[in-house]
């Protein structure tokens, strides 16, 4: 008897179907074709909405804008100043720099030295890189690392004012160089004495100008680490072609800029001498006015707001800081301008 042979049954899965590859192979080309499709149809309808944008800006009207300006400079320090002046007379040495720097306003933070001035040549001498203050018939002379360490210590931070007449726009290239070179040099010695902290009596700013001032700022942050320069302007500038460029220029060069009301505030001196005299008994007037400077002030109002602007004052001879704290900060607070520089040529 004959036995037939039993195929032995799938255990999983289903049998192979002949016709599986061709139509997995249709599927594939399928959907190739329309994604192709999506795909230019997608990068005609971008193309068609491009000419249509173009078309409606040629037939629109065109629109003007005014550049966009800085509120103020861009600046990490944060420059917010109540700056009093310390004299450059009174630091004959150590002991006498510490009796004048605790004679500064209570809570003073930063006091001002002006050591260069374009009339006067350095106050701070340059012959070695100690860069000693004039010496005095005493023989005593202190160096800008005791001043600074001394300050430090007192918790406050010196700030050097300085013309820059390299800058003048009446000079020539050459001679703005050979000038620039010079002052660079003094005010590098500051730094190496430890000053961090620097201001710019600039002249008339202009466009003739403008671009070697902005070379300065850049050569002057490029002789220490860390340096705060910001830039003392008159309101000459306001009456510029486009002093709103200019402005701009100015702000991205310097940490912040200063606007020297001193005219002004000269004004309401001559008008009356007492205005920073205490009273006998030593009280300060809280109703002390200044016509001139607040009129000059409050025609500035928009240039001190747009541009965070500072005041910088020079306090007259025989006036403290102090006497300044008492009798002219109160005005000058009641202006909103919080932000001040005072500072003494004696």
């Amino acid at each position: 008897m004959k036995i037939k042979k039993i195929k032995p049954t799938r255990l999983y899965g289903r049998a192979k179907n002949p016709n599986r590859k061709k139509i997995v192979l249709r599927v594939l080309i399928v959907l190739g074709v329309v994604a192709v499709t999506v795909t230019a149809t997608a990068a005609y309808g971008h193309h068609l909405l491009e000419k249509a944008r173009e078309s409606a800006a040629e037939t629109a009207d065109p629109v003007v804008t005014d550049p966009i300006l800085p509120a103020g400079p861009a600046s990490a320090t944060g420059v917010s100043l109540s700056a009093y002046p310390l004299s450059v007379s009174s630091l004959t040495d150590i002991w006498a720099a510490e009796t004048a720097i605790n004679r500064l306003p209570d809570g003073t933070e930063d006091a001002v030295l002006y050591l260069f001035r374009e009339e006067k040549a350095p106050l701070w001498k340059t012959a070695d890189l100690r860069a000693p203050i004039p010496l005095y018939e005493n023989g005593a002379a202190l160096t800008a690392a005791e001043l600074t360490d001394l300050a430090a210590r007192k918790g406050v931070r010196m700030t050097a004012l300085a013309d820059a007449p390299s800058l003048s726009a009446e000079l020539t290239e050459e001679e703005s160089d050979a000038a620039a070179a010079y002052e660079r040099m003094y005010l590098a010695d500051l730094v190496r004495g430890g000053f961090t902290r620097f201001l710019l009596r600039l002249p008339d700013v202009t466009e003739e100008n403008a671009d070697r001032i902005v070379r300065y700022a850049g050569a002057m942050r490029a002789s220490g680490e860390n340096l705060t320069v910001g830039a003392v302007l008159t309101p000459a500038i306001t009456g510029e072609a486009k002093p709103e460029l200019l402005l701009s220029r100015l702000c991205g060069a310097f940490d912040y800029l200063a606007l020297d009301l001193t005219e002004a505030f000269d004004a309401d001196l001559a008008a009356d001498p007492a205005l920073l005299t205490p009273s006998e008994d030593g009280s300060a007037s809280a109703a002390a006015s200044f016509p001139a400077l607040a009129a000059k002030a409050d025609g500035m109002l928009e240039l001190f707001s747009r541009y965070e602007m500072t005041l910088i004052l020079r306090l007259p001879e025989g006036v403290t800081a102090r006497d300044a704290a008492a009798l002219l900060v109160p005005f000058l607070q009641s202006k909103a301008l919080d932000s001040f520089v005072l500072y003494t040529e004696n």
